[in-house]
Order: C-alpha cells, then sequence, then structure tokens
C-alpha cells in the first residue's frame, strides 16, 4: 500500500507525469509480479520512507526461514510488502553472509522498514551462549558469571547478558530488540521468572535502545505477556506486542484494558494505547493463507472477513491511536496468490491509501 504521498507544489510539476506510478496500490503492482521484487522508482521509495516517519498505526509480524537471496524474493525481506513498518526476526538474526546483509540493508534504508532481532530470554545466556560453555547449567553459569545466592553476580550476569545482545545489534545495525517474554506460557526461567532481574536486564537495554535512551528511534519491544514486568518499565519500551492470538473484538479491548490498568500511573491512556500492538497468529499454513481466523464483534456475531482484517480493523474505545496490528510468522503468506495478499489487506484496511 503507497500511503499519503502528495505531489506538492509547482515546483514538482516535471514530477507529476511519473506520480501514478508511485501511488497505485501495491496491491495491484504486486499482483502483476507476484514476489519477484521490482525495481521501483526513488520518488516512490521516498515517499514510503517518510510515510512511515508520520504518526500511524504499525504493521508489525515476526519472520522466519530468512534465507540468501535468489531468484525469488519469497524468503528474503526484500520480498515482504514495502509497507510494513517493524519486522522482528524469529530466527537466522546473526551469522550474516554477504546477501543477506545487503537485503537487509536494502529493506531498511530503500524501503524505511526496521528490522529487529527477537529472542527468548528464559535464562541468561539463552539464544547466545557459545557451544562449548552451552552444554550444562553450570558451564553457563561460568560463562556468564552467575553465581547462585548471590544477587550481584547474578545482575551483573543479567548485564553482561544484553551487552551481548547490544553487540550483536550493532554489529548488524539492526534496528532494536525484541524481548519475548512468556514466564506463565511455558518460557520461564531463572531470568522470565524472576521481575526484579528482568527489570536489571531491560533497564541495560534501554540505555541504548527505546524512547528513553539517547537514540530513541532504535526500538525496545516486550511481546507476550509485558503486563507482568515492574509498573516503572513501561516508559522505557517502545511497543508492548501482545499475541491476542484468536481474540474477539472485545477481547481485543480487555487486552488493552489490562495494559492502560498496568501502566497508567507512569504512562497516560494515550500513550499507552500508542504503544499497544494486536497480533494474531499465523504459524498454521492453512490459516495463514486464508487470512486468519473466524472473528466475532463486540456483539458476538462473526464477522464477514478473517481475524487479520479483523485486528486492523479494530479501534480502541477510547477513542485514540492504537498501536497498530501484525501476525506471527506471516512469512508463511509468500506463497500465497498473490504474495502476503491478507497482509496487504490489512495494511490497506489500518492505513488507506489516499491517492492524489
Amino acid at each position: 500500500m503507497k500511503k499519503i504521498f502528495y505531489c506538492l507544489t509547482a515546483a514538482l510539476a516535471m514530477a507529476f507525469a511519473s506520480c501514478s506510478d508511485w501511488t497505485e496500490p501495491e496491491a495491484k503492482q504486486m499482483t502483476r509480479y507476484n514476489n519477484t521484487e521490482i525495481a521501483k522508482t526513488e520518488t516512490y521509495y521516498k515517499a514510503l520512507r517518510d510515510w512511515k516517519k508520520t504518526k500511524h498505526s504499525i504493521t508489525f509480524g515476526w519472520y522466519g526461514g530468512w534465507s540468501d537471496p535468489a531468484a525469488s524474493t519469497a524468503n528474503m525481506l526484500s520480498g515482504i510488502p514495502d509497507s510494513m513498518d517493524v519486522v522482528s526476526l524469529w530466527d537466522g538474526a546473526t551469522n550474516l553472509s554477504e546477501g543477506k546483509r545487503k537485503d537487509l540493508e536494502f529493506v531498511q534504508k530503500v524501503k524505511g522498514t526496521k528490522i529487529v532481532m527477537c529472542s527468548f530470554t528464559k535464562w541468561v545466556g539463552d539464544g547466545v551462549t557459545p557451544a562449548e560453555y552451552n552444554e550444562s547449567t553450570e558451564k553457563r553459569h561460568e560463562f556468564w558469571g552467575w553465581k547462585d545466592g548471590d544477587q550481584e553476580s547474578k545482575e551483573a550476569a543479567v548485564r553482561k547478558y544484553a551487552q551481548a545482545f547490544l553487540d550483536t545489534i550493532a554489529k548488524y545495525n539492526y534496528d532494536g530488540f525484541d524481548i519475548d517474554y512468556e514466564p506463565h506460557y511455558g518460557y520461564g526461567g531463572e531470568l522470565a521468572s524472576s521481575q526484579d532481574l528482568m527489570k536489571v536486564f531491560i533497564l541495560e537495554f534501554a540505555k541504548e535502545l527505546g524512547p528513553m535512551s539517547p537514540n530513541p528511534e532504535k526500538l525496545l519491544i516486550v511481546d507476550g505477556e509485558p503486563e507482568f514486568l515492574h509498573t516503572e518499565l513501561g516508559p522505557y519500551l517502545s511497543y508492548f506486542v501482545i499475541q491476542a492470538y484468536r481474540e474477539s473484538e472485545s477481547g481485543l479491548d480487555g487486552r488493552l484494558n489490562k495494559g492502560i490498568n498496568k501502566f497508567k500511573s507512569v504512562l497516560d491512556e494515550e500513550t499507552i494505547t500508542n504503544r499497544y500492538v494486536m497480533t494474531e497468529n499465523l504459524e498454521s499454513a492453512m490459516d495463514c493463507l486464508a487470512g486468519g481466523y473466524t472473528f466475532r464483534k463486540r456483539d458476538g456475531r462473526a464477522a464477514s472477513y478473517k481475524s487479520l482484517e479483523g485486528f486492523a480493523r479494530w479501534q480502541p474505545l477510547n477513542g485514540y491511536l492504537k498501536g497498530g496490528c501484525g501476525g506471527y510468522h506471516f512469512d508463511g503468506e509468500a506463497a500465497n496468490t498473490p504474495a502476503y495478499k491478507w497482509m496487504r489487506n490489512a495494511i490497506q484496511v489500518m492505513n488507506p491509501a489516499v491517492i492524489k
């Protein structure tokens, strides 16, 4: 979807002949070109980047199966919808080949899409401990400096762990970090199940990422169960990404109200709403290709559209701009015809293109 792009002044009269080229809805272009990336004009890409800097509800998604460049962009970041705002890498975020580095740079610099690294953080070292130290809990603790019964050593280990991620983010120039925090859904552990240590962990990231850092354009995201964090951490987070899988319209209302009640002492209601992103589970190939599941409106009736579109249509009852919507493993829709047709539709529903 190409959003609010304008031919503004007489000084741009020479560009008028090409305006239709960059205001044509992206979905129409991709119907023709399917899943092979096409070279679009710099006028189009600049308008796309400029639009992403405006205040709007974002489109977010977890992306898996990132591969090296090929004739088809089906497994490349370049092939995802241009108007995606934030993509969280579910896997393959380290040891990048030159081809993947160029793919990453293209979507960041040309399309203006923010690409963040994602990881579970059940225990200190989860996801980044060198293999030779990851054979046992004892060896892992030794590597990170964690000592049971010694709170000071634990906090130092947590900070060292956060810095390991920050080093990787800096190495590949990612746009931030997405902490998959689900302590009550099978992903608890010595770190994730400790609110106090999670506070140390997040505050270490917040020195370089998030709205309270010197680099607020670098995102610090918590997905899953942010309502179980210490309340005072709210202002440090760029987005609260909620796994509102198979929720109804009233269910989404409830998820937002839970966040408002949790963080209202440290953030105003509008800011909380602006940072709340509701996501659907698209891991099932069949449901992903169909646009999600049955979606029920506030009156309990089934909508005529599936849940991904329902999440895009949902508007908070308080009247404030929602953070956005998105999906887990939306990459499964690369195989759709046209590619990503339901995600593109959700983007258009949430942020309708204005063609001028």
